[in-house]
């Protein structure tokens, strides 16, 4: 994939603008499923722009699901939500996991400030969903970055922090992470 981070960077991209401006289009699209099981491999990619517009298609479509419990919206945007739920539903426990999976692997800073708002995303389209995934995504983080009460002390700042908590948990875990990569670099360089 990462051969291909400008057609990555364009189809996402495109589904993220269809989604928000003509997002019956995105809906109805056959491809629709398969768009989104790929997520799950496109979020590896270590390309700014790609990785960006992949991001942004996450969000725009949970963001989507999350507006469609709203009572007040009457201008459709709930239906596309709901619409769009069972969709996104079917990857979303695996696209948690994927998300620890990628903190665990120390991504460049440019991804690890695009993962809090995804992990706030997530938890918002999918509120009663997201403990249960969550638990399993944290079991992704080595032992040596969070021990398991270290583990459960961040899920539950990701479980109920505002924007901010979220973001300083996802920081402190890539930033906990990192060092366990760098010790162990450490450690093979003085052999």
């Amino acid at each position: 994939l990462n051969d291909m981070c400008e057609l990555v960077e364009d189809f996402y991209g495109m589904f993220e603008r269809y989604l928000r401006y003509a997002p019956t289009i995105v809906l109805e699209a056959p491809t629709l499923q398969p768009t989104l099981q790929l997520l799950l491999d496109v979020i590896l990619v270590q390309q700014k722009d790609a990785i960006e517009a992949v991001f942004a298609f996450m969000e725009a479509s949970l963001n989507c699901i999350a507006e469609s419990v709203k009572p007040s919206l009457g201008d459709g945007r709930a239906s596309h939500g709901q619409r769009l739920r069972p969709h996104v539903l079917q990857m979303a426990p695996n696209l948690v996991l994927r998300t620890f999976q990628v903190v665990a692997q120390v991504p460049p800073r440019f991804v690890t400030e695009l993962l809090p708002t995804l992990v706030e995303c997530i938890r918002g389209a999918f509120p009663q969903e997201f403990p249960g995934w969550l638990e399993t995504g944290m079991q992704q983080i080595p032992p040596s970055a969070a021990s398991r009460a270290e583990q459960i002390r961040i899920g539950q700042l990701l479980l109920t922090g505002d924007e901010n908590t979220i973001y300083d948990a996802m920081a402190d875990l890539c930033y906990r992470c990192e060092q366990v990569v760098l010790r162990s670099r450490g450690g093979s360089d003085r052999r």
